[in-house]
C-alpha cells in the first residue's frame, strides 16, 4: 500500500549481552533508494550518532537479524527470490563482511529464534506453505556451524500435527548452548522442552506444562536454563532432569510479537521497531520498556 521501503532494525548486543558487536552499536536496513533498490545494512555508534560502515545485502527488506558470538546473523529471502520460496542464512563477520550464505529449506518468513554459542547457530522458523494457511505449516529448525557452515534441518512437529495458530508470532523460544540446542514447542498439547544436538537429533524431551498454546522465553542463567510458559516460569538443568517451579513466575510474562516488530535489547531495556501502511504511507515507530 506504500512506496515507502521496510526498515528493520538490531542491536549490537542480543539477550545476555554476549555478541560479536559491541553494545551501543545498531544495525539498520533499509532501501535508501525506494523500494526498487538494494537492500543496505548499515551499522550506527548510537553514543557519536554516526554512521560507521555499511554494505549491500543480497536479500529483500524484512529480514532478521541477530547479533551473536559467531557474528551478525541475518535470515530473510534472497533478492531476486519469490517470497515463500527457500530463504538464505547470512552470516556477517567484523566490517560487515559476509563470511557464509547459505539457503534454507521451505522458509515460510517467519522467525521464532535465532541463537548461537561459539560453536554452534540454530535458527527456529515456520514452513513455507503455497496458500499460506496455518494449519498446514511446521515448526523447523536447521542448523550451522561457527564458520556459518550447514550441519542439518527438520520439523520439530510431530507426524500429522500442524502449527498452532499462534506459533508464527513466538519469539525467544530458542538457546543454543555448550554446543547444544534447546526449544520450547507445544506439541500434543503440551509444552515441551527439547534437547536437539546438532544435527537436530533428540537428546532430551521433558514436558513442562499441559494445555493449550501460550507464549513462551527461554534463556539460560548460569548452568541452567529459566523457562517462561505463559505466567510459569521454571528453572531446568541442562540435562532436563531437574525441573523446580518459580513460584513468582516471570518478571516479565512472554508475549507474542507482530511478525513486523524488529527486537533490540540493551540492558535491561527492550525496544521496538515496527512499520504500519497508513494510506499511502507507512509510519515507522518505536516503543520501549
Amino acid at each position: 500500500p506504500s512506496s515507502s521501503p521496510m526498515v528493520n532494525l538490531g542491536a549490537g548486543r542480543g539477550p545476555g549481552g554476549v555478541g560479536m558487536y559491541s553494545e551501543g552499536t545498531v544495525f539498520v536496513t533499509e532501501q535508501t533508494g525506494g523500494r526498487a533498490s538494494p537492500l543496505v545494512l548499515t551499522e550506527w555508534d548510537l553514543a557519536s550518532g554516526k554512521e560507521v560502515p555499511h554494505t549491500t545485502l543480497p536479500l529483500q527488506p524484512g529480514v532478521t537479524m541477530a547479533n551473536l558470538p559467531v557474528g551478525l546473523v541475518i535470515v530473510g529471502f534472497g533478492s531476486g527470490t519469490p517470497t515463500g520460496h527457500d530463504g538464505t542464512f547470512l552470516l556477517v563477520g567484523p566490517t560487515l563482511k559476509i563470511r557464509a550464505k547459505t539457503p534454507i529449506k521451505s522458509f515460510g518468513g517467519i522467525v521464532q529464534a535465532i541463537a548461537s554459542d561459539n560453536a554452534l547457530t540454530a535458527v527456529v522458523f515456520t514452513e513455507y506453505t503455497p496458500d499460506g494457511a496455518n494449519e498446514v505449516t511446521r515448526t523447523l529448525a536447521a542448523t550451522w556451524d561457527s564458520n556459518g557452515k550447514p550441519v542439518a534441518q527438520r520439523a520439530l512437529d510431530p507426524i500429522g500435527q500442524h502449527i498452532d495458530r499462534g506459533a508464527p508470532l513466538v519469539v525467544d523460544s530458542a538457546v543454543v548452548t555448550e554446543g547444544t540446542l534447546y526449544v520450547l514447542h507445544h506439541a500434543n498439547g503440551a509444552t515441551h522442552l527439547l534437547h536437539l544436538a546438532p544435527d537436530l537429533q533428540q537428546l532430551g524431551d521433558r514436558v513442562l506444562a499441559r494445555g493449550h498454546f501460550v507464549a513462551v522465553r527461554l534463556r539460560v542463567w548460569r548452568d541452567q536454563l529459566i523457562a517462561d510458559v505463559g505466567k510459569e516460569s521454571f528453572t531446568v538443568s541442562l540435562d532436563l532432569e531437574s525441573v523446580e517451579p518459580m513460584p513468582a513466575g516471570p518478571q516479565r510474562p512472554p508475549v507474542l510479537a507482530r511478525p513486523s516488530h524488529d527486537r533490540v535489547f540493551m540492558q535491561d531495556v527492550q525496544a521496538e521497531l515496527a512499520s504500519d501502511p497508513d494510506g499511502k504511507k507507512m509510519n515507522n515507530w518505536v516503543a520501549w520498556d
